[in-house]
C-alpha cells in the first residue's frame, strides 16, 4: 500500500523536513527508510541537542552495509 506523506526528522522544529508530500510505501514502526542526502541531520552536523545520540555512520562496500561508526550510548555524551 502507498501512502502521501511528509518525512521529518525526530525533534522537528517547525521547518524541519526531508520531504513534504512524497508517495512511499507504507511504514511501520521499526521500518527503515534510506535517506540519501540529509543536509543538517548528517553525521557532521550532529549534536546532543535535546539529549539525543549522534547517529550510526553506515556505508555499503561491495552491495553490502557496513557500520564504520556505532550509535553513540547515552553515557558518552558529554
Amino acid at each position: 500500500e502507498m501512502i502521501t506523506t511528509d518525512v521529518v526528522g525526530p525533534i522537528c522544529e517547525t521547518g524541519d523536513f526531508f520531504a513534504r508530500g512524497i508517495t512511499i510505501p507504507n511504514c511501520e514502526r521499526g521500518d527503515y527508510l534510506a535517506i540519501l542526502m540529509t543536509g543538517a541531520y548528517g553525521f557532521t552536523e550532529s549534536s546532543n541537542y535535546n539529549l539525543r545520540v549522534k547517529p550510526p555512520e553506515v556505508i555499503i562496500e561491495d552491495g553490502k552495509l557496513r557500520c564504520i561508526r556505532p550509535k553513540q550510548k547515552y553515557d558518552e555524551i558529554n
